[in-house]
């Protein structure tokens, strides 16, 4: 019971820093779409790197135990990075196509004008991100 009230406690915390990442990305991408004009793909690619910088640092300091570990911090990051680029590629792609098919239906003409359809899909896309980053940041920082 003890280790799964601690992995709530840290899901809990890490969700509260993504929040605070994912404004900082989200505010980005705004400004990239809305005022830039960028493609949901690429604005979400470029928007995305501050939000990683911070959750990791964030998640490190103050939410997962980094115990004596094989690997130096910076190469944690590395990996971290890494993994982001796949997932970050892979999410901008795919909120691409989601973005297509709303904007492809009739639903556009009634509900939403196109810059909002680019609100949307960031806001759909998210929750993967958030969920896997978890995952995947608690092994990365606490496992190896």
């Amino acid at each position: 019971m003890n280790k799964f009230k601690n992995i709530f406690k840290q899901a809990f915390h890490f969700f509260l820093v993504s929040g605070v990442g994912w404004c900082l990305d989200f505010s980005l991408y705004l400004i990239l779409t809305k005022i830039f004009g960028f493609k949901v793909s690429y604005a979400n690619m470029i928007s995305s790197i501050p939000a990683i910088t911070y959750v990791f640092i964030m998640s490190n300091k103050k939410i997962f135990s980094n115990k004596k570990s094989k690997i130096n911090l910076k190469y944690k990051y590395i990996i971290y990075f890494i993994y982001q680029i796949i997932l970050v590629t892979l999410m901008s792609f795919l909120g691409e196509k989601i973005f297509n098919v709303i904007n492809n239906t009739k639903l556009v003409d009634i509900i939403f004008i196109q810059q909002n359809i680019k609100i949307l899909v960031k806001i759909l896309i998210t929750p993967i991100t958030m969920f896997s980053n978890f995952i995947v940041m608690k092994n990365l920082i606490e496992k190896i």
